[in-house]
């Protein structure tokens, strides 16, 4: 409305003009108060995202530090891994080495072994006959002198104890099925 048009109204028709204003400026300042309020929450709602989101931030950056350093400390293991990987390596070579050695050591020690093993045996035999010898030797030696003393030229030869005891071991040792044939037997019997 213009001026004029203003001039030109009564009293009443003011007042209910402003009366209509006065209703429609409260409602505007009701509407506003609520948006106020909702921009209030919505300012409010944003301003704890954006301290959510600092926090975070934050929080990203410590990680961030933390992951460098487990980087740092992962190469720093790789590199005392490859260390260690050598030093196995050159382990494993000397082992190898050594593991040679002792084969060789073995294989030229092997065969000397056998050969004391079974020289222990021959001498195990050779002494069974050498003790069979000398059993058979003094049963000859007894029948001899059994012999020289029923025909009365010589007395009978004094035994010892300690002889008739060797053949007592002996002969419990050994059970003798037949003499061996030797030529020194041989001779001793002509």
């Amino acid at each position: 409305m213009t001026d004029k048009e203003l001039h030109k109204l009564r009293r009443q028709d003011l007042l209910q003009l402003m009366l209509e204003q006065g209703k429609e400026t409260l409602a505007l300042q009701m509407e506003f108060n609520e948006i106020n309020a909702e921009y209030i929450q919505v300012k409010a709602g944003y301003d704890r995202l954006k301290e959510k989101l600092d926090e975070k931030d934050a929080v990203i950056e410590k990680l961030k530090k933390r992951l460098n350093e487990k980087d740092a400390a992962i190469e720093e293991l790789k590199i005392h891994l490859d260390e260690k990987d050598t030093g196995i390596s050159e382990l494993e070579k000397e082992l190898e080495t050594i593991r040679i050695e002792r084969v060789i050591q073995l294989e030229e020690t092997g065969p000397i072994a056998e050969a004391a093993r079974q020289l222990k045996g021959v001498f195990k035999e050779a002494q069974k006959a050498a003790d069979k010898y000398l059993y058979y030797l003094q049963l000859m030696c007894d029948q001899k002198l059994e012999g020289i003393t029923q025909r009365g030229t010589v007395t009978e030869a004094p035994k010892t104890k300690a002889g008739d005891q060797k053949l007592e071991g002996i002969t419990q040792r050994d059970t003798v099925t037949e003499a061996p044939k030797t030529k020194a037997i041989d001779m001793y019997r002509k």
